[in-house]
C-alpha cells in the first residue's frame, strides 16, 4: 500500500524535474540567442559607424598622441571632431603649411584592419596629395564606446613612382618607407589602439650606397691596400694563396628609440663577403677560387673586418653580431606583443574613394592673384642657371619635382630656345606660367623650320592661395603642347609598341579629358569626354591598318583636327647672335 503511494509521487517529481530542466534549457538558449543577437547588432553598429564616417555622416576625434609623422603634424586639428571631408582638408592644409608649392588633394582610400587580431575592426585611411613631391598621410581610426578616435597617424614625402609607401597588414602591423634607399619604419597597433614603435631599419653596402657616418665613408679597403694586378678581368687573381680578401659588405642598422637625428644610439651589425684561393694541386677541390663570408661583429679571417670594428668603436657606435642584432629587435617586438602570426598577416586591400562630392578645391579669384610668386620663382631659376656648375640647379629641380629635360636647351645651338611664358591659357583672367621651349620660324637659309614639335611645355603652373600650383611635368616620352582655347595636347609613350595621344580641357589648374587614343600591341582604344568609346584590334604587322576601320577613321580625323601653337617663350639666357 505504501509502495503504491510512493511510485506515483516519484513519477510526479521526475516529471517536474524534467519540465524544470526543459525550461532551464529554454532559458539558457534564449539567453544565448539574445547575447548572439546583441553581439551581431554591436558588430553591425561597429561597421556602420565607419561607413557613416566615410559618407560624411559621422565625426572622428583627432588625437595626436599616436601621430608619428615627421613631415607635418595635425596639431592644429588636435582635440577637434571632424567629418571625413574635414579630415582630408586638415591633412591637406597641414601639408600645405610646410611645402613650397601649393599642395593639391589627389585621392583617398580606405581599408579595414583587425588590430591585435581581437575580432574588432578598425578603419585605415590614406590621403594622397601632390606638391613639390608626393605626400601620403596614413590614419588608423578606432571606435571606442560608440565614438571614433584616431589612434595612429604618419606621413611621408616621397617619389610617386615608388609604389606603396605604407604597407598595412590585416592585424595592425605597419611598415612605411620613403623609398628603397631610406629607412623602413615599423609600428604595431594593438587591440586597445595603442601604437608601439618597433624600429626603423636600413641596409647599405659598398659601391653605390656605402655606409656613411658624420660625412665619413666606410670603404671596403684602405687605398694603400688596393691589390695590384695586370689582369682587369680577374682583379684578385694574383693575391697570395690562402689569404681571404674582402669584396664587399653590408651594414644593417636599427633605431630602436625613434630618434632619427641621433645615429649614435642606434644598433649596428654587418656581413662581409669575399674570396680566397687555394693551390691548384688540391685535388679534392674543383676550383681554386672560393667565396667566403663572415659576421663583421665577431672575430673572423677578414683583415678588413677588424678595421671595420675599430671604425665603429672609435665612433662610439654599438656594433653587434648578427645574432645579437636580431635578438634585440625580437625583444622589442615581444615587449610590444607583436607575434610572428600578427607580423606575417596579409597586406590589406585598399578601396579608392570617389569623394569629389565631399571635397573640392576653391577656385582662385582673379583679384587675389599676386604674380610676384612667378617673378620670384623665375628669379630663383635664373640665379641657379647663372652658376658655373649646374649641380645646385638640378638639386633644386629634383627637390621641387620639375622636369630636368628643359635646361640643356639653354645651350642649344640648333634653333631651340628654353625659357618661360606667362599667359592666360583658359581665359579666366588668371595667367599661367609655362616653362618650355620654342623653335625658330625659319632656318638660317630662310626655309621653314622643319620640326613641328619643339614648342613643348615642360612644366605648367598656376597660382592658388598665393602659392605656385604645379599642374604637370613633361619629358621626352610625356610631351605637352598648347592648342588654344584652353586645350592642351599630351603625347605619351611607354615604348615602341605603345603610346597615347590625349587632348585635355585646362581649367583653373585642372585637366579634363576631351578625347584621345591609346594604342598597345595591335589594340587602339578611343576616348571621348573622359569615357572609353571604342576599341579596335588590328594587325601588328601593318601599323596603319586601323585606318581601314570607318569608326576609327572618324575618331582619328577628330584627333588630327587640333592645331598646335608656337610658344613665344622669354629665354632664360639670351643667346649670342
Amino acid at each position: 500500500m505504501r509502495l503504491g503511494r510512493i511510485i506515483p509521487l516519484v513519477l510526479c517529481l521526475l516529471t517536474m524535474t524534467a519540465c524544470s530542466g526543459e525550461k532551464a534549457q529554454q532559458t539558457m538558449d534564449s539567453a544565448e540567442t539574445a547575447a548572439s543577437n546583441t553581439e551581431a547588432a554591436e558588430e553591425k553598429e561597429h561597421a556602420d559607424i565607419y561607413k557613416r564616417f566615410l559618407g560624411n555622416e559621422e565625426k572622428v576625434l583627432i588625437d595626436c598622441s599616436g601621430d608619428v609623422g615627421k613631415v607635418f603634424s595635425l596639431k592644429n586639428a588636435e582635440g577637434k571632431e571632424l567629418t571625413f571631408s574635414e579630415v582630408v582638408r586638415a591633412v591637406r592644409d597641414s601639408c600645405n603649411s610646410v611645402d613650397d608649392f601649393y599642395v593639391t588633394f589627389e585621392w583617398a582610400e580606405y581599408a579595414y584592419v583587425d588590430c591585435g587580431k581581437d575580432g574588432n575592426e578598425e578603419l585605415a585611411l590614406e590621403v594622397n596629395m601632390m606638391g613639390t613631391r608626393w605626400f601620403e598621410e596614413c590614419l588608423v581610426i578606432k571606435e571606442i564606446d560608440g565614438r571614433l578616435k584616431t589612434v595612429y597617424g604618419n606621413n611621408i614625402k616621397c617619389n610617386p613612382d615608388y609604389d606603396r609607401q605604407f604597407n598595412v597588414n590585416e592585424y595592425g602591423y605597419i611598415e612605411s618607407s620613403v623609398d628603397f634607399l631610406h629607412e623602413e619604419r615599423r609600428d604595431y597597433i594593438d587591440a586597445s589602439g595603442n601604437n608601439h614603435y618597433i624600429s626603423s631599419d636600413l641596409m647599405v653596402g659598398t659601391e653605390e650606397y656605402p655606409f656613411v657616418y658624420n660625412g665619413e665613408t666606410l670603404d671596403i679597403r684602405e687605398k694603400e691596400d688596393e691589390p695590384k694586378t695586370d689582369d682587369s678581368d680577374n682583379k684578385y687573381g694574383y693575391l697570395p694563396k690562402g689569404k681571404i680578401h674582402a669584396d664587399g659588405y653590408k651594414i644593417y642598422w636599427a633605431d630602436l628609440n625613434d630618434t632619427p637625428d641621433n645615429k649614435a644610439d642606434d644598433i649596428y651589425c654587418g656581413t662581409m663577403t669575399g674570396h680566397c684561393f687555394t693551390h691548384y694541386y688540391v685535388k679534392s677541390l674543383k676550383w681554386s677560387k672560393h667565396d667566403a663570408s663572415a659576421d663583421i661583429g665577431s672575430s673572423n679571417a677578414f683583415e678588413e673586418a677588424r678595421r671595420f670594428r675599430e671604425f665603429f668603436e672609435q665612433k662610439g657606435l654599438k656594433l653587434c653580431t648578427v645574432d645579437e642584432f636580431d635578438g634585440l629587435i625580437a625583444a622589442k617586438e615581444k615587449e610590444a606583443g607583436l607575434t610572428e602570426e600578427i607580423k606575417n598577416g596579409e597586406c590589406v586591400s585598399w578601396t579608392k574613394l570617389d569623394n569629389t562630392e565631399f571635397f573640392d578645391e576653391k577656385p582662385q579669384e582673379t583679384t587675389d592673384v599676386d604674380y610676384g610668386v612667378y617673378d620670384d620663382f623665375i628669379c630663383r631659376l635664373k640665379t641657379e642657371i647663372s652658376e658655373e656648375s649646374w649641380d645646385s640647379l638640378y638639386d633644386y629641380v629634383e627637390k621641387h619635382g620639375l622636369s630636368d629635360e628643359l635646361y640643356p636647351y639653354i645651350n642649344d645651338d640648333y634653333g631651340i630656345t628654353a625659357g618661360y611664358l606667362q599667359t592666360d591659357i583658359d581665359g579666366d583672367g588668371v595667367d599661367e606660367l609655362i616653362l618650355g621651349t620654342t623653335s625658330q620660324d625659319t632656318t638660317e637659309s630662310g626655309e621653314p623650320w622643319y620640326y613641328n614639335d619643339n614648342d613643348q611645355i615642360y612644366d605648367l603652373f598656376t597660382i592658388r592661395d598665393g602659392k605656385l600650383l604645379h599642374v604637370f611635368e613633361g619629358w621626352c616620352r610625356n610631351r605637352y603642347y598648347i592648342c588654344g582655347d584652353g586645350v592642351i595636347a599630351n603625347h605619351g609613350s611607354g615604348g615602341a609598341a605603345n603610346g597615347e595621344l590625349m587632348f585635355y580641357r585646362y581649367n583653373k589648374g585642372e585637366m579634363e579629358l576631351i578625347e584621345g587614343v591609346y594604342w598597345d600591341n595591335g589594340t587602339r582604344t578611343y576616348y571621348k569626354d573622359g569615357q572609353e568609346v571604342y576599341t579596335l584590334n588590328y594587325s601588328e604587322d601593318d601599323f596603319y591598318s586601323f585606318e581601314d576601320d570607318s569608326i576609327a577613321s572618324k575618331y582619328e580625323e577628330s584627333l588630327h583636327s587640333y592645331r598646335y601653337h608656337k610658344l613665344k617663350v622669354i629665354p632664360f639666357v639670351e643667346k649670342e647672335k
